[in-house]
């Protein structure tokens, strides 16, 4: 894709909003199939940002609205597992890997074997880590202001003379807006 904002911009700020976690779903299908998952998109939204938003919606789907339907929940979940599975690219998401993935495949285990052997305790089990995992994220992303370019996209600070369309302004017939380069850190906005 040329124009990196271009899809995301009206999909964020558009009037009908989209559920959070179908945003999340939809970056985390570009990050995980796409060839395209370039560094624009992995600065867009962190592994940290989606596994906590996945994590929040398969607990609303096991607990509340799917009466313990692993399926629905475990669907929110592989997605984000393939992505892990794909391997880190980034600084960020290595060390996202180094403190959560051991959890988050213990948990994932827990899964597979409540789906083998239909115990309960398996489920809680993977529970009890799903939730450890999600306390420690809440806390992470409460506490980061601002993101180092260096850790979370090394190639997009090294980036010069790339053409990006301003959020809400891009027209396939105007000319788009250069960008020299980036600053080498993000401020966060919550």
């Amino acid at each position: 894709m040329r124009h990196y904002s271009a899809p995301s911009h009206p999909l964020t700020h558009s009037p009908t909003h989209l559920p959070t976690y179908l945003l999340t779903y939809l970056l985390t299908y570009l990050l995980t199939y796409s060839p395209s998952a370039t560094p624009p998109t992995r600065c867009a939204i962190l592994w940290g940002e989606m596994w906590h938003e996945a994590l929040e919606q398969a607990y609303r789907r096991y607990f509340y609205y799917e009466q313990h339907g692993i399926d629905a929940m475990l669907g929110v979940l592989l997605p984000l597992y393939r992505m892990l599975d794909a391997g880190a690219v980034t600084a960020n998401e290595q060390a996202f890997v180094a403190t959560y993935d051991a959890e988050l495949q213990a948990a994932l285990a827990h899964c597979r074997e409540f789906s083998r052997t239909g115990q309960e305790a398996m489920l809680q089990l993977s529970w009890e880590r799903f939730y450890a995992v999600l306390k420690q994220l809440a806390r992470e992303l409460q506490d980061s202001k601002t993101l180092q370019l260096s850790s979370v996209s090394p190639q997009l600070l090294q980036a010069r003379g790339l053409e990006l369309a301003v959020p809400g302004t891009y027209r396939a017939d105007r000319e788009v807006v250069a960008i020299a380069s980036f600053a080498p850190s993000i401020k966060v906005s919550s």
